[in-house]
C-alpha cells in the first residue's frame, strides 16, 4: 500500500505544478466531448439520438489520442529536461496517432470483456494494460507489442498499480460523479452541468500522469514470470 500512495502522491504532485500545461492540452478536447454529451442530452436529436451516440463516441475514440499522445509527450519532455513547447507535443502526437489509435480500441475492448464478466477482471486487465499506450508512445513499440510490453512490465507491481487505480478513482472520479448526481437532483442549469463534467474531464487527466509514474517505477524493477 505504501507504494500505492508514492505512486498517488507523485502523480497529483506532477499535475498540480504543471496544471496550466496539462489544461491546455486537455480542455479543448473536453469541451468538445461534454458540448456534444450536453446536445445529445438535448431535443434537438431527440429523433436520432442513438446514431448521433455513436457518432459522438466514433469523434470521441478518434481525437482522445491526440491529446492523450500529447500528454504523454510533454510528461516525458518534463521528466527528460527537454520542455517541449505544447504545440510540439502535439505535432509529434499525430505522427503517432494511428498506432496509438490502435492501443486506444485493443484496451478498450479488452477491458469492456472484463467488465462483462462481473466486473473484477476488467478492472485487473485494466491495471495491467494501464501504460500499453506509454509503451506506444515513449518506445514505439506496435500496438499489440505495446499490451504484452505493459502486461509484463506491470506485473511485479500488480498490486500497488490496481489498488493505485482504485484510490485515484476514489479520489477524483467519485466525488465528481457525486456532485453531478446532486446537480442532477437539483435541476441545475445546463451551464453548471457542463461546468462539472469539464471538471471530471480534466481529472481524467490524473490517470495518464499515473500511467507515466508508474512506466517509470516499472523501469526500475526486475521483471518477473508471468
Amino acid at each position: 500500500m505504501n507504494k500505492s500512495w508514492e505512486l498517488i502522491g507523485d502523480t497529483f504532485s506532477f499535475f498540480l505544478r504543471h496544471f496550466v500545461a496539462i489544461t491546455l492540452i486537455v480542455l479543448p478536447f473536453t469541451l468538445v466531448f461534454e458540448s456534444a454529451n450536453m446536445l445529445l442530452d438535448s431535443q434537438a436529436f431527440k429523433e436520432s439520438v442513438g446514431e448521433m451516440a455513436w457518432l459522438t463516441f466514433a469523434v470521441r475514440l478518434g481525437l482522445t489520442p491526440i491529446y492523450q499522445g500529447a500528454l504523454l509527450l510533454y510528461l516525458r519532455s518534463q521528466l527528460n529536461g527537454e520542455n517541449w513547447p505544447i504545440a510540439e507535443c502535439f505535432k509529434k502526437s499525430l505522427t503517432i496517432w494511428r498506432p496509438l489509435f490502435l492501443v486506444t480500441v485493443m484496451c478498450f475492448a479488452a477491458v469492456v470483456m472484463g467488465l462483462s464478466l462481473f466486473i473484477i477482471p476488467g478492472i485487473i486487465v485494466a491495471s495491467r494494460i494501464l501504460i500499453a499506450d506509454v509503451f506506444c508512445v515513449v518506445e514505439r513499440r506496435t500496438p499489440v507489442e505495446a499490451m504484452k510490453a505493459s502486461w509484463q512490465a506491470t506485473h511485479p507491481l500488480r498490486w500497488p498499480i490496481l489498488s493505485g487505480i482504485l484510490i485515484l478513482a476514489g479520489v477524483s472520479l467519485l466525488p465528481v460523479w457525486m456532485v453531478q448526481q446532486a446537480l442532477i437532483n437539483e435541476s441545475a442549469s445546463q451551464m453548471t452541468f457542463l461546468l462539472s463534467q469539464i471538471v471530471g474531464g480534466l481529472l481524467d487527466s490524473l490517470f495518464v500522469v499515473f500511467s507515466f509514474r508508474v512506466y517509470n517505477e516499472t523501469l526500475k524493477q526486475t521483471p518477473e514470470p508471468v
